[in-house]
C-alpha cells in the first residue's frame, strides 16, 4: 500500500459496529532490554499515543483507551561478534554504509565490535534522526559524513544515493546492516538505476513475545480494540497469528 511504501503505521478497523467509546492499539516492537515495571510509563509516553490523544476530536466518540501492544522482541544475531579479520575482509569489499533503522545500527555495532569504527572515508546514508543519532553514539560517525533523509523512508534514501552516484567520487559498494525481515525497495531501486551494489548484512531479527491473552487480544481478558495500528509487516503477521489463537 502507499502507507507501507512511506514507512508509516497502517490502521486497521477491527470492529464495525457503533460504540459509545473507542479503543485504539498501536502494535509494534518492544523497546530493547525492556523493563516490565516501566511498561505502563512507556505506553503513556509513546509519541504516537500522545499525538493521538492530542488530536482526538471532540466530535468523535470518547477515546476510552490508546495503548501500545509490543508483540515483537528484537534478537540481535552477534552476541559473539566475528573476528577482526572477518570484519575487515567484509569492510575492504565496500566503500559506503546504509543505515535505515536504529536496530540496524545497534546490530551493526555488535558485529563491528572487534574493529570498532567505520572507515573515515566512507559516506554514511541514513534514514531518520533517531537512526542518525544512534549512529553518532554507537559508531562514532560525525554528522557531517552523513547523507540523511528525514521523510520518505528507504525509497527517499535510495533517491539520494542515486543522485550522489553522478558525483565525481560516488560510493558504489554499499554495506547495508538490516533485519531478517525487510522490504526490498532500496536494493531494487539502486539495482535498477545501476547506482550501486548493495550487500545486505542481517544483524537482527524480531520474534513474537506475547500470547493472545498476554497481549489482551482476547474477549476473556479485555474487550477487543476498535482500531489496530501496525508499524511493519512483521507486526501485522504477529497480530494475524494472535487473532488466530482467539478463534
Amino acid at each position: 500500500s502507499a502507507d507501507r511504501a512511506r514507512n508509516v503505521p497502517v490502521a486497521t478497523r477491527c470492529n464495525t459496529h457503533t460504540k459509545a467509546m473507542v479503543r485504539v492499539w498501536f502494535v509494534r516492537v518492544a523497546p530493547d532490554e525492556e523493563d516490565e515495571g516501566e511498561q505502563s510509563k512507556r505506553e503513556e509516553e509513546d509519541r504516537f499515543v500522545a499525538e493521538l490523544r492530542r488530536q482526538w476530536s471532540s466530535s468523535l466518540p470518547p477515546l476510552e483507551q490508546a495503548r501500545v501492544v509490543p508483540v515483537l522482541a528484537t534478537r540481535y544475531l552477534f552476541d559473539e561478534p566475528p573476528s577482526a579479520q572477518e570484519v575487515e575482509d567484509v569492510m575492504r569489499r565496500h566503500d559506503g554504509l546504509v543505515l535505515t533503522s536504529r536496530r540496524g545500527v545497534v546490530g551493526f555495532a555488535h558485529w563491528l565490535h572487534h574493529v570498532g569504527s567505520v572507515p573515515a572515508e566512507w559516506p554514511v546514508f541514513v534514514v531518520g534522526p533517531t537512526t542518525g543519532a544512534t549512529a553518532q553514539e554507537l559508531l562514532h560517525i560525525d554528522a557531517q559524513r552523513m547523507v540523511a533523509v528525514t521523510e520518505g523512508g528507504a525509497s527517499a534514501l535510495a533517491e539520494a544515493i542515486i543522485g550522489r552516484a553522478a558525483s565525481a567520487e560516488p560510493a558504489r559498494r554499499l554495506l547495508f546492516p538490516c533485519g531478517q525481515r525487510r522490504r526490498n525497495e532500496l536494493v531494487d531501486m539502486l539495482t535498477a538505476a545501476e547506482a550501486a551494489t548493495v550487500t545486505e548484512l542481517v544483524v537482527y531479527d524480531c520474534t513474537r513475545r506475547l500470547s493472545a491473552a498476554e497481549a489482551g487480544i482476547n474477549e476473556e481478558v479485555a474487550p477487543p480494540p476498535d482500531w489496530l495500528v501496525v508499524f511493519s509487516g512483521a507486526c501485522a503477521e504477529a497480530v494475524r497469528d494472535l487473532l488466530g489463537e482467539c478463534d
